[in-house]
This record gives structure tokens, C-alpha cells and sequence, in this order.
């Protein structure tokens, strides 16, 4: 049970540090509650509104280009020294795809940057690893 909790904590972690480097930068982004910690009655109410299993964690409108044209990108996140995908969540990243989004799975908030700037964003702000983190 504790080792359970401690391996979410990792992609806790890195998902508290990945947010906080998009909040920085202003970019669109959000963190889709889809983790299946909760209790039986909020999982419930969760599945009745639409919560998809497999659901990637983060959708993000990048900016991209001179003009700053929104790319919409998906990235499932994992724990940096491992995590599985499941097949509901590698569908659902291919199902994005073919809607015009980039997606990745990546193990890592610094994976994440390195994926969100291969796609084209320039990046004005000192290195990720220099700046200050809540972890």
C-alpha cells in the first residue's frame, strides 16, 4: 500500500512542477482530474458528468511561431523512472491525434518542457532546472 502512494506522489510531483512552469509562462493549460484516488460515491458522481478513463492529465493551448498560434497538445505524465500507459489512455492519445492534437506521453515535468519546445515554443524564461519549484 505505502509503495502505491509513494510512486503517485512521483507523478504528483512532477505534475505540481510542470503546472507551475506553465503558469509561469501564461500558457493555456489544464490538469484533467482523472486520477482514480477518490472515494466510491466521488468517483460516481465523476463517471455521470463524463470522466473518460484514460483521459489524458493535461490538455495546453501552446503558443507557438511569431504569432503565438495556439497548437493544442495533450501529454499523459508519468513518473520519471517508469509508469505504465494503459490502452484506454493510449486511445485516447491517438483518438487526439487524429483531431489535430500533438500528443506524448511523458515521464517527467522536464520531459514535458523538452516535448512542449521540439513543438515549436520559444522559451524566454531562464533554464528549467534553475528555476525556483515547490519541489
Amino acid at each position: 500500500m505505502w509503495y502505491n502512494l509513494l510512486m503517485l506522489y512521483k507523478e504528483t510531483a512532477e505534475c505540481i512542477k510542470f503546472h507551475h512552469w506553465l503558469k509561469l509562462r501564461d500558457i493555456w493549460h489544464t490538469h484533467v482530474p482523472n486520477e482514480g484516488n477518490g472515494n466510491g460515491y466521488a468517483g460516481s458522481l465523476k463517471k455521470k458528468m463524463g470522466v473518460s478513463a484514460g483521459f489524458p492529465d493535461y490538455i495546453i493551448l501552446l503558443p507557438v511561431g511569431d504569432f503565438g498560434t495556439p497548437v493544442p497538445v495533450a501529454i499523459e505524465m508519468k513518473k520519471p523512472d517508469g509508469g505504465v500507459t494503459s490502452p484506454a489512455q493510449k486511445e485516447w492519445l491517438a483518438e487526439l491525434e487524429k483531431a489535430g492534437f500533438k500528443t506524448a506521453v511523458c515521464h517527467g515535468a522536464s520531459e514535458a518542457v523538452i516535448f512542449l519546445k521540439r513543438l515549436g515554443y520559444k522559451d524566454t524564461m531562464p533554464d528549467f532546472k534553475k528555476l525556483a519549484c515547490p519541489f
